[in-house]
């Protein structure tokens, strides 16, 4: 069930929905992670993000070195800004994409097991999907996150992720923090100028782009970002028998995630 936006409180047994603009790389981590935080202390409640990128992009794992999976001169020919996710995973390259993030108690009945939570919260994006028309699955690639690695997101695929004719559609990782969980993920609704394998170091370049697609080359036109996250909020509401609320960020995010940008 899904409420309508405005400036009613959030009640408890609710989910928050955000459906944010094109916001600054630096913010959209921040803010993730302080909402991630104010969920964990009680101050916020669940809470699932949809938003974009005032700028190109590429997010880090929290525990990749740049120097290391970057060919750093290359990136910085195309302009893009270099951020660390407070997820793990891989890198992967923002701009064309719509993003998400979930922060919820690790209390959650269905969120104790990392594995566990991650297929739940696949299949409610892939019930999001249907509602949007689209017919996804869940991959049966390796079970847990992507290894470490110089190689981009969107070059393999990890079991319970959504695939389209066997090609990953969404990258996503999670995070434990004491007390809550995080899980950020990217939809690619359109190819970009730039592919992510460049943005590699020299000698570490490998040609994926056959095995990931967008949400484009699924409907065979232009889809509307916003007009998805809706279709995807839906989806998360039936998954998980949920009430969900669409609300602007408090002012008391935005105030924690200038904070953490602060701090960096």
């Amino acid at each position: 069930m899904l409420g309508d936006a405005g400036s009613c409180p959030v009640p408890a047994a609710a989910w928050r929905v955000i459906l944010d603009g094109a916001c600054e790389p630096d913010l959209n981590m921040a803010l993730d992670e302080a909402i991630v935080r104010r969920v964990v202390t009680g101050q916020a409640p669940p809470t699932l993000r949809f938003y974009g990128w005032a700028r190109p992009a590429i997010s880090l794992g929290y525990h990749q070195v740049p120097e290391e999976v970057l060919d750093l001169d290359t990136v910085r020919a195309h302009a893009l800004t270099v951020v660390r996710r407070p997820t793990g995973g891989r890198a992967v390259l923002h701009g064309d994409d719509l993003t998400y993030s979930v922060s919820l108690p690790a209390a959650t009945p269905w969120a104790t097991s990392v594995t566990e939570a991650y297929r739940i919260l696949s299949e409610a994006l892939r019930q999001g999907f249907r509602r949007a028309g689209f017919d996804v699955s869940l991959a049966r690639g390796h079970a847990g996150e992507l290894r470490p690695g110089p190689l981009p997101c969107f070059a393999s695929t990890a079991r319970y992720e959504l695939v389209w004719n066997g090609k990953k559609l969404v990258g996503s990782a999670q995070r434990r923090f004491r007390g809550g969980v995080l899980q950020q993920g990217s939809i690619p609704l359109r190819r970009g100028a730039v592919r992510p394998e460049e943005l590699l170091p020299a000698g570490q370049r490998v040609t994926a782009d056959s095995r990931w697609t967008t949400v484009e080359e699924m409907a065979g036109h232009p889809v509307d970002g916003a007009q998805l996250a809706r279709s995807l909020a839906e989806g998360f509401a039936e998954r998980l028998g949920v009430e969900m609320r669409f609300a602007a960020p408090d002012p008391a995010d935005l105030a924690a995630a200038h904070l953490l940008e602060e701090g960096r």
